[in-house]
């Protein structure tokens, strides 16, 4: 809730630092003046947020709304292949860093779920975007 978030940062008259947690809307946070952020993406879209942050910290509104709108479309992906840690963990091992199966009761994403979250992201482009941010 912006609106919410927008009363934290005044709170006290701003005697606090909030990180915002809302990786698809980040754009939005820091327009209100949010300084850091948390959340699952930044694992392994880091390059995307790091360019969002960067291109609205010079005043480059066009670039941050492109990297927020890329930003969006990853967390959408995420979602319709269940949403859960085992997706997370699967995004992770298609950037090179495989952290092992998810521990139970949580269950990892059967090879089907696994194969079409890959497919998705490589045929969207998404997925080379992002990698080819970091180099």
């Amino acid at each position: 809730n912006l609106m919410d978030l927008g009363d934290c940062l005044t709170f006290r008259d701003g005697r606090y630092d909030i990180l915002f947690g809302r990786d698809e809307m980040l754009l939005a946070g820091l327009a209100i003046g949010v300084k850091g952020a948390i959340g699952t993406f930044y694992n392994f879209a880091a390059p995307v947020f790091n360019r969002l942050i960067d291109a609205f910290q010079n005043g480059d509104l066009a670039q941050a709304q492109k990297m927020q709108e890329i930003a969006r479309r990853i967390v959408a992906v995420f979602f319709r292949h269940q949403g859960s840690l085992g997706a997370a963990k699967e995004m992770m091992r298609l950037t090179g860093i495989d952290c092992g199966p998810v521990r139970l009761p949580l269950r990892s994403l059967d090879t089907q779920t696994a194969q079409a979250l890959e497919t998705e992201l490589r045929q969207s482009g998404l997925l080379e975007y992002w990698m080819c941010l970091e180099s």
